[in-house]
């Protein structure tokens, strides 16, 4: 049994100085692989029962290579990654990443990743915890209850649909306009994981059989009193940032930091007591804290 020594990311700071020495270039994997990040260990990854490579395992998870699953998928892979910026891209025939060291969020195939965690530059490729990759490929990974062995099956694999439109193709322009706005209104001011949190407010109400079934009929509902301040105040119509935009997509992905909540209030700004009195606290982001349906 392994006890803790330390988190895996540590080490990603590490190798960012160690390739920063290269500045921007290719990269491309050692006849030989360098010593381990601390606190990792080597993970068996086995292909329809197959031994075929690695992933690397910490007590916080499994991280595994997109490189070696394009490969996989029969397209060979080059991997971009510039030190200075921070700035790693990875494409190959039907898959284009590209992310930034030190943000919460990446993209594939012009859809978005949620990752707090950040990515590694270990080995000449980039690794990327467990649910990322699945994500990414469409598969279902089976881990060793020990850790230390990963299994796929090559009939699951296949690369994220995505491309420019995706979005507004698959959810439409008016539900990404306005839950971007509500969410620029409400949390233009909050951490990511807060927009996130406000855009799954808006989601769960549409959801709910108590509230409208659409973004815009949620946002402008009026039927127990204005539900949202920007709605009456005008500031909904105000336009996002980047930031907001990205909040919103990575909602209809299904991204939530707030569970199944249905309200949210600023303790600092509005009286909370209604809140406290009648609804389950859910947990606080930034300025806001989130609550859920009391049950009886």
């Amino acid at each position: 049994m392994r006890t803790k020594t330390g988190r895996f990311l540590s080490a990603l700071l590490l190798w960012g100085l160690i390739l920063s020495l290269c500045g921007g270039a290719a990269l491309a994997e050692d006849a030989e692989s360098p010593a381990l990040p601390e606190g990792c260990w080597e993970v068996r990854l086995y292909v329809d029962g197959l031994l075929s490579g690695r992933a690397l395992g910490n007590y916080e998870g499994v991280w595994l290579s997109p490189e070696d699953f394009c490969a996989l998928l029969g397209q060979e892979s080059a991997t971009w990654w510039d030190a200075d910026a921070g700035e790693l891209t990875v494409s190959a025939n039907g898959f284009l990443l590209h992310a930034l060291l030190g943000q919460e969020t990446f993209s594939v195939n012009s859809r978005y990743f949620y990752e707090p965690g950040g990515f590694l530059i270990y080995d000449g490729r980039s690794w990327f915890p467990q649910a990322d990759i699945e994500r990414m490929f469409g598969v279902s990974l089976r881990v060793s209850s020990d850790g230390d062995r990963v299994d796929v099956k090559s009939e699951e694999l296949s690369f994220l649909p995505g491309g420019a439109a995706w979005y507004y193709d698959n959810f439409g322009s008016a539900e990404i306009f306005w839950l971007a706005r509500i969410i620029h209104s409400e949390a233009g001011n909050q951490p990511l994981a807060g927009k996130i949190g406000v855009g799954n407010v808006v989601l769960n109400r549409v959801a709910s059989d108590r509230y409208p079934d659409e973004v815009l009929g949620v946002v402008f509902d009026d039927q127990y009193a204005v539900q949202f301040t920007p709605a009456a105040s005008g500031s909904v119509y105000k336009e996002p940032e980047e930031a907001d935009v990205i909040a919103a997509c990575l909602c209809l992905e299904g991204y939530n930091t707030v569970g199944d909540s249905m309200y949210f209030v600023n303790a600092a700004l509005a009286d909370d007591g209604w809140f406290t009195d009648t609804k389950d606290f859910v947990i606080r982001i930034g300025d806001h804290d989130f609550y859920r349906l009391r049950e009886d």
